[in-house]
């Protein structure tokens, strides 16, 4: 059974039967399973990288900051400047901006 993640930042879920086989190769069980996948939510999760946000659903940027391993701050490209959001340990950086992040928003993450 191969599942696929949805393209394109889409959140989706898919039908799946799955067998269930005893030690001799007779069925068992065939249950038809629910599966969900979430979006992924950006193009790349690079440090030190620009990225676009994917997903349909829009965020903030410490809701997205809290997503993203070894990253410590993201800046958030507004059309007309960069508004940055960032932690060190739990504290929030002084003059960090909690901005509203929208599918293809272009980010710059930084570690």
């Amino acid at each position: 059974m191969t599942l696929t993640h949805p393209s394109g930042g889409e959140s989706g879920s898919a039908n799946v039967q799955v067998e269930v086989l005893a030690q001799d190769g007779a069925i068992l069980a065939s249950p038809v399973l629910t599966v969900t996948l979430a979006a992924e939510a950006l193009s790349s999760r690079t440090p030190n990288d620009y990225s676009t946000y994917l997903r349909e659903t829009a965020t903030t940027a410490s809701a997205l900051l809290a997503e993203l391993d070894g990253v410590s701050a993201l800046f958030v490209w507004s059309g007309a400047e960069w508004i940055g959001y960032g932690v060190v340990g739990e504290l929030i950086v002084p003059g960090s901006i909690d901005a509203d992040i929208t599918r293809d928003t272009v980010l710059w993450l930084a570690d």
